[in-house]
């Protein structure tokens, strides 16, 4: 999509943890690892944008669609400590994400005690927005059920991301691309160079 392209040109100057969207599930009472790792591999298979990876063709971002590689859930034994939680998440969501590899969905489970943990889950932007992101919450309870449940997920078909960016494509087409790059390089000629700050 644009935004996505967007997004992409500005992790090539510098990745950054700017972009990174968090959510996390304060988890009270008996959990599930194993299913709940599974969980996860649900949402990643059932979802296309979680199995994207960013590739650069001359200068010019590609998004390649990759077979889902088995979710990794560390987990990570904290206590019952508030400090120790709040510095482990700080740590974790001021790491910049990186576009390419397999990986765009990024989780950690941190155990407070035996019915106590916290699940943080991690995206870039370029992959989820505040609409899509709270779709992936949705249905990970369902699967984390069914998951316990040693049953099948049963959600109704994943929408297509895919669909999305023809339709946006087809709306703006590719003229209307090169007319906006043809104004704003009229519109900027002549202008100075100047550095951004790092």
């Amino acid at each position: 999509s644009h935004a996505q392209e967007q997004l992409w040109f500005l992790h090539q100057l510098g990745a950054s943890s700017a972009y990174t969207v968090p959510a996390a599930f304060d988890i009270v009472g008996e959990l599930d690892a194993t299913a709940l790792r599974s969980a996860l591999q649900v949402l990643v298979e059932r979802h296309s944008v979680l199995r994207t990876e960013f590739a650069d063709e001359a200068g010019t971002p590609v998004a390649v669609v990759r077979p889902a590689v088995p979710v990794v859930l560390p987990v990570v034994d904290l206590g019952p400590g508030e400090p120790e939680l709040r510095l482990a998440l700080a740590e974790r969501c001021t790491q910049p994400l990186q576009l390419d590899g397999p990986v765009r969905l990024h989780a950690t489970l941190f155990r407070r005690g035996a019915s106590s943990h916290l699940l943080l889950l991690l995206f870039h932007h370029i992959v989820v927005d505040g609409l899509s992101v709270q779709v992936l919450l949705d249905e990970l309870p369902v699967a984390y059920r069914a998951a316990r449940a040693g049953v099948p997920c049963e959600l109704p078909p994943a929408p297509s991301f895919a669909d999305h960016v023809r339709a946006e494509r087809q709306r703006s087409g590719d003229h209307d691309d090169e007319r906006h790059v043809a104004f704003w390089l009229d519109y900027l000629a002549g202008m100075e160079e100047f550095e951004l700050p790092a």
